[in-house]
């Protein structure tokens, strides 16, 4: 057989074709390394980018957050300077308020007041068992710094021996408040001493407490006190009236009763039974003034 004359021919075109078809594909594989490795590198400065301006964004936020807390600190420190001077200004307004005030001693008063209900006097009795029932809470209501909220003058006038009727309360300060608790059977020995002496206002006291359940209960004996009493009375309307009154030095004092006035009986508490005995007691009651 006759040799091809063109198989070399053939056999180098195939093996320059398969070389060029082989540096084709080196040079693909190049290109697309060199792309991933452009693309990478571009991903590594987005991120870099990235990272950085979130750090810028960060620092921006935490330098806007130190000013505003450099900010609210420095608003709170002049509200505090701002609330110190005005309490301090309150605190001078207020202390040349209480220098310029009337102190009134209340305690030496009230020693006094128990040293004449223990010698006889009636009317101190009467205002001893007051105090006794309600404490210092019957002449008023008093702030820490001895201003007070609300003044009793009917039961604090009489205590003090003054009549503050004219002075402001704003105008005054009480000093030296005694403690007084609650002793409601002190209350009751005051008011029978003052009663047995002819005190209206005791004897109404006592009436009072003679017709509530409790310890002193007798209607028989309410009925009799509400009989003696001058201190209240109704008159021919049925509107009832008290006949204590204060005099220009404070001091409380009881009436007669006008003419066509009746002594004071709750309603409801008049059972004819009782309402009999009640008045031979009361007729038979002589007042029996102490003897110092």
């Amino acid at each position: 057989m006759k040799p091809n004359p063109l198989r070399p021919l053939v056999i180098s075109m195939a093996i320059m074709l398969g070389l060029l078809l082989g540096t084709m594909a080196v040079r693909r594989l190049i290109l697309e390394a060199q792309e991933m490795e452009r693309q990478n590198v571009q991903r590594q400065e987005a991120a870099k980018q990235r990272m950085q301006e979130m750090e810028a964004l960060r620092r921006e936020q935490q330098e806007k957050s130190l000013q505003e807390n450099a900010r609210r600190l420095r608003e709170n420190e002049t509200r505090k300077a701002e609330a110190a001077a005005q309490l301090e200004k309150s605190n001078a307004a207020r202390q040349a308020d209480l220098a310029s005030r009337r102190r009134i001693s209340v305690k030496p008063a009230v020693q006094s007041l128990f040293s004449r209900a223990e010698h006889g006097d009636p009317e101190a009795q009467y205002l001893a068992g007051v105090l006794s029932r309600s404490g210092l809470g019957a002449m008023g209501t008093f702030n820490a710094d001895g201003t007070p909220n609300a003044l009793y003058p009917q039961t604090l006038y009489p205590v003090l021996g003054e009549n503050l009727s004219r002075p402001k309360p704003s105008g005054l300060l009480f000093v030296d408040l005694p403690d007084l608790p609650p002793d409601e059977a002190a209350a009751h020995r005051w008011f029978l001493r003052a009663a047995l002496q002819g005190h209206g206002a005791a004897q109404v006291e006592l009436a009072r407490e003679c017709s509530f359940t409790g310890p002193h209960y007798d209607l028989t004996e309410a009925l009799k006190w509400y009989l003696l009493s001058e201190a209240m009375y109704v008159d021919a309307t049925g509107l009832i009236h008290s006949n204590r009154y204060m005099d220009d030095t404070g001091s409380m004092h009881t009436a007669k009763t006008p003419a066509g006035g009746h002594h004071y009986i709750p309603e409801g508490l008049v059972n004819a039974a009782e309402m009999a005995e009640a008045k031979k007691r009361a007729a038979a009651f002589k007042p029996k003034k102490e003897t110092p």
